[in-house]
């Protein structure tokens, strides 16, 4: 009988590590096969989403439109207020070898105001230093508004922008009265 008490606690230490092991081994498997799963479910949400980079977009705040040797770049109105004044923003690219002038016109019947841009060079709308002002922009921060362009050698075009508030970077170009 002795010996029998001795054997007893020996085989549940046993008994007791080997389903130690075993429970171990199976939650290891769940483990394993609940990673799997979440790792397949979490791929799939790029399934249906286009990858950017197969997308040609302007990475800017305004729009572009090219007009023969003549280009137009990140073009936009900055303005507070509907019908108030406003700055006309952008880059001007003459990849040409003559020298362009541009009249551009914000909204119907807008006050055009001229810009010049050497033969292969490049002229910002408006800078720092200079503000290319318009006397009364046809919407408020948020809308859309369309500047007619037209100038020797690019002909004419138009050019739907939007209309941004001064904040930020663009306090600079804040319209005055």
């Amino acid at each position: 009988m002795h010996r029998r008490a001795l054997r007893t606690p020996h085989r549940r230490a046993t008994d007791t590590l080997s389903s130690v092991i075993t429970l171990s081994s199976s939650l290891r498997t769940a483990t394993v096969a609940a990673a799997a799963v979440l790792a397949l479910g979490l791929s799939g949400c790029s399934l249906n989403s286009p990858v950017q980079t197969d997308v040609d977009y302007p990475a800017a705040d305004g729009v572009g439109l090219s007009l023969g040797d003549v280009q137009l770049r990140n073009v936009a109105v900055v303005a507070t207020t509907k019908d108030g004044p406003g700055t006309l923003i952008g880059q001007v690219v003459n990849q040409g070898d003559q020298p362009a002038a541009l009249q551009l016109s914000v909204g119907e019947g807008g006050s055009p105001v001229s810009v010049e841009v050497p033969a292969g060079g490049a002229t910002s709308i408006s800078s720092d230093a200079t503000k290319t002002s318009v006397p009364a922009v046809p919407g408020r921060p948020g809308d859309w508004v369309t500047v007619t362009i037209a100038g020797a050698p690019s002909g004419v075009g138009q050019l739907t922008v939007p209309v941004l508030s001064p904040k930020d970077y663009l306090e600079d170009y804040a319209p005055t009265s």
